[in-house]
């Protein structure tokens, strides 16, 4: 007789199985034991020795080697990318979730600098980069809410190669002015206080 199991019998099993674990979760008696199992493996202590088993573990050069292998294939692979382009545009649709990430954010030094000038020149507009306003899902560096009108502060390393256009775009899409300047811009506070105040003549 032979000791595969053809796919009927196979489902079947698989059928019984569920049966099974169903029944046990209906169980009052059974769904406590399984779920006092399941906290257990996520106490506090749990997660600390899990935290310093992994710590450990990527302290090891060649399992690091490996690692850094496997999630940069993972990471690569069509199906995760657009799995993982989904996930965060989910969540960055998501209020609670930009809050969450943006608020511990400190202004950089450019933007200090930005609002420095935008303070000394008496132009009414507030710091917003922190997430604490959202326009679609962007969140604008200032905001001057009374006219609609936003600004924009970019890096000239991070945003190396970006559209300013595509930015503005977006803006005007959502009934918004925008003006972006360079941080590059800021050495030459005259030009980027007269910069602003033709941005507020044509807003």
């Amino acid at each position: 007789m032979s000791n595969r199991i053809g796919n009927e019998h196979t489902d079947i099993a698989k059928n019984a199985i569920g049966v099974k674990v169903k029944k046990s979760w209906e169980e009052p008696k059974s769904r406590q034991r399984r779920i006092d199992g399941i906290k257990s493996c996520w106490d506090q202590e749990h997660r600390m020795n899990a935290g310093e088993l992994t710590k450990k573990r990527w302290q090891d050069p060649e399992y690091r080697k490996v690692m850094i292998v496997k999630m940069t294939v993972a990471a690569n692979l069509p199906e995760r990318k657009k799995t993982l382009k989904e996930a965060s545009k989910r969540n960055w649709d998501n209020p609670e979730f930009v809050w969450k990430v943006m608020h511990r954010r400190d202004m950089s030094g450019g933007e200090q600098v930005l609002l420095g000038i935008l303070e000394s020149n008496e132009f009414p507009y507030a710091f917003t980069g922190n997430g604490a306003y959202m326009v679609g899902r962007k969140n604008p560096d200032f905001v001057r809410i009374s006219k609609d009108a936003v600004i924009e502060l970019w890096g000239d390393y991070f945003h190396k190669g970006q559209d300013p256009q595509e930015r503005i775009s977006f803006f005007a899409k959502h009934g918004y002015k925008c003006l972006v300047i360079w941080a590059s811009e800021l050495v030459h506070s005259n030009e980027v206080v007269s910069k602003i105040r033709m941005f507020e003549e044509e807003s």
